[in-house]
């Protein structure tokens, strides 16, 4: 634009060159917005994938204890004993099956888990006993679980 012209205008540039129409500040600022709560959901996602996995890693931690314990015990030991005679179900629902329960919600308000085990003697071969540890809690409205096995032998 020459001087001349400029001063023409009042010292203002000519009227194609004044900037964004409001129709393309409002494009803009759509898109800017679908971009962001794209980011958001993102986010959302992320944090509870983080949340589940972080109560994931307590739950293994907490039934690795409870199989340190069970290791510490003596193979005779009267917490390893099959005393419903149905440890040969194994792997099936926690508490209907419990030989023992290590830790409970209503015994522990503060804890979120429930930790039983379900032993069955003599399986699958003699003197060696199966044990399954049954963790679950709730996350997000839904029952979780999870289990460890862990065979004890006998030693003379």
């Amino acid at each position: 634009m020459s001087f001349k012209r400029f001063i023409q205008y009042g010292g203002k540039q000519s009227g194609r060159d004044n900037g964004f129409t409001l129709i393309e500040v409002l494009v803009a600022m759509t898109i800017f917005t679908i971009g962001i709560l794209g980011v958001a959901n993102m986010q959302i996602s992320a944090i509870k994938g983080n949340f589940l996995a972080r109560k994931i890693t307590e739950t293994a931690t907490l039934g690795q204890e409870v199989v340190e314990r069970i290791i510490a015990l003596d193979y005779a030991d009267a917490q390893l004993t099959d005393n419903n005679s149905n440890g040969y179900l194994g792997r099936t629902d926690g508490l209907n099956l419990a030989d023992k329960i290590w830790q409970h919600k209503e015994d522990d308000p503060d804890s979120p888990y429930d930790v039983y085990s379900n032993i069955a003697e003599n399986y699958p071969i003699t003197d060696n006993k199966t044990i399954w540890i049954y963790v679950e809690w709730k996350a997000y409205g839904r029952k979780r679980s999870m289990f460890i096995d862990y065979m004890k032998a006998k030693t003379n």
